[in-house]
């Protein structure tokens, strides 16, 4: 495993970073470098090392991050050749990848690397754009469940008021009843003297 990079080894070490992003690009690199890690060809500190010493090469957009066969070979020569051994590249590859150099970058980098000043900035503008617009639809539907919570609240205030109506009413019927009972009790009643007098009257 290539566990360190040197300064020793850097045209190297820039040799096989173009290797790599002329096949895959900066957009698939950091895949590459994670599977050659899962693997054991390199350490993670060599990945990390190798992702920020491709930011200083022109920008290449691929389509895969996967090589060939005989790629991944040119790929190890070159992790012995970092490592100190002295090893002939048997396989005389060097036909270009299917990497395209990015457009972004191709127009706007200078010899100061403002193209990916301006790519970064124009990315970190597209996330804000995006993370606006997510909260607006979130604010939406805040506003759309506080407008649903208002009328569930209403509904439940207007249930309460028409359970005490009825309630009110309950005990209205309820003494209605009450008051007719007593009523028909009293009518029985009188009725009742009434009879008893009138037998008294006939005795008489």
């Amino acid at each position: 495993m290539l566990q360190e990079l040197d300064e020793a080894t850097k045209p190297i070490q820039r040799e096989w970073i173009i290797f790599m992003l002329e096949r895959v690009g900066h957009n698939h690199l950091p895949k590459l470098l994670d599977y050659y890690e899962g693997i054991g060809w390199i350490s993670e500190s060599v990945a990390r090392k190798l992702l920020e010493l491709a930011k200083e090469e022109k920008r290449y957009r691929g389509p895969a991050w996967t090589l060939s066969a005989q790629e991944h070979g040119e790929s190890l020569i070159f992790i012995e050749r970092i490592s100190g051994k002295h090893i002939e590249n048997t396989f005389h590859s060097r036909q270009r990848g299917k990497a395209t150099p990015d457009p972004v970058d191709v127009e706007k980098k200078d010899e100061h690397g403002e193209g990916d000043l301006e790519g970064n900035i124009k990315e970190k503008v597209k996330m804000i754009q995006i993370i606006e617009r997510k909260d607006v639809t979130i604010k939406n539907l805040e506003k759309e469940l506080e407008k649903k919570d208002i009328s569930i609240r209403e509904l439940g205030e207007k249930i309460r008021e028409l359970e005490q109506q009825l309630d009110e009413t309950g005990k209205e019927i309820k003494k209605s009843m009450i008051f007719r009972g007593i009523l028909q009790e009293n009518m029985k009643l009188a009725k009742a003297r009434h009879r008893v007098h009138e037998g008294n009257g006939i005795n008489m």
